[in-house]
């Protein structure tokens, strides 16, 4: 177990080492605010004092969530025991090895669905190939295409809907995710929402994420029924999709 399993800051510590540059520039803004507030209009200054609070906000709540949370455990969720499990990442696996451990006799496949990755993703990618990762680099795949054959119990779409951006692609990739699917098989959508929780915790990076509406809609469009919801805490959410 590494130092940063022992402390139990291994999901915050890499979403500061994925995304440290706006970390850092929302840090060194904040600083800059301060030294020369009283030079500063009032508009500016708000956004100084947004960007001091927003900075290690966001690092805290990425703490609760990847390191604290059940999240970390992905059983938050019912499901029955599948005979086969795809997860579907972006850029990053770090639900199979949990999911795996859930289900030890599952076949199970991960693929990335990130094409066109921003350069926090590219960082990730690297930090996994480097071996820092608890799971390995996962083969990268086409979303509008999502060629994984078919007769999949549980997909799981592991806080990675959110990296495709386009409503029209969103709603694409979730109809090949339903073709994918086993008769009775369940699709498990998880991730963050732009809400009123995100944005607290998030601040301007809440408009990373899609929106509660926007997710319902695709669902909608994609043919998938709802059969459950929740959230783990209040910073994630998850569906329980079927056909």
């Amino acid at each position: 177990m590494s130092v940063l399993d022992r402390l139990r800051i291994r999901g915050a510590a890499q979403v500061v080492i994925f995304n440290w540059p706006k970390l850092a520039g929302g840090l060194a803004f904040a600083v800059a605010g301060h030294l020369l507030r009283r030079r500063m209009p009032w508009p500016v200054r708000l956004i100084a004092l947004g960007a001091a609070a927003w900075t290690p906000l966001s690092v805290l709540a990425s703490w609760w969530v990847y390191d604290l949370s059940p999240l970390r455990r992905w059983r938050f969720f019912p499901a029955p025991q599948p005979g086969r499990v795809l997860v579907a990442v972006a850029g990053f696996d770090e639900a199979s090895p949990a999911i795996r451990a859930r289900w030890p006799a599952a076949e199970l496949r991960v693929v990335d669905i990130v094409t066109e990755p921003e350069v926090s993703v590219r960082r990730a990618r690297a930090w996994a190939a480097g071996g820092h990762a608890a799971a390995g680099v996962p083969p990268v795949i086409d979303p509008a295409r999502f060629e994984v054959g078919d007769g999949w119990d549980v997909i799981v779409l592991a806080q990675s809907l959110h990296e495709i951006r386009d409503p029209a692609d969103r709603a694409v990739l979730l109809q090949r995710v339903r073709a994918a699917l086993a008769e009775d098989g369940d699709i498990v959508v998880v991730d963050h929402l732009r809400d009123a929780a995100g944005i607290v915790a998030f601040g301007p990076g809440a408009w990373h994420f899609g929106t509660g509406r926007g997710y319902r809609e695709a669902f909608a469009e994609a043919g998938l029924t709802v059969r459950d919801r929740g959230r783990v805490g209040v910073l994630v959410h998850w569906w329980r999709l079927g056909r």
